[in-house]
């Protein structure tokens, strides 16, 4: 088996960053799963799509009405 890092992501709130949660991309047997990591609380959620993950951050973790979206942490 090889070992890599996994890619990490920021979520954004227009140009704010969500510095207390952030986004794994594990590659695996052909699928893309997104781990959400709540840094504070150590919590690890997994999801399909990034689209799911987002929508639980949203619900969860940030209170805002805008859209969240991903890229690279600052």
């Amino acid at each position: 088996m090889k070992n890599e890092r996994l890619k990490k992501l920021c979520v954004f709130t227009g140009d704010d960053w969500v510095d207390v949660v952030r986004i794994h991309v594990l590659p695996h047997d052909g699928a893309t799963y997104y781990i959400v990591h709540h840094m504070e609380e150590e919590d690890l959620h997994v999801f399909g799509s990034v689209e799911e993950a987002l929508e639980f951050i949203k619900r969860e973790y940030v209170d805002v009405k805008s859209r969240l979206h991903i890229g690279e942490c600052p």
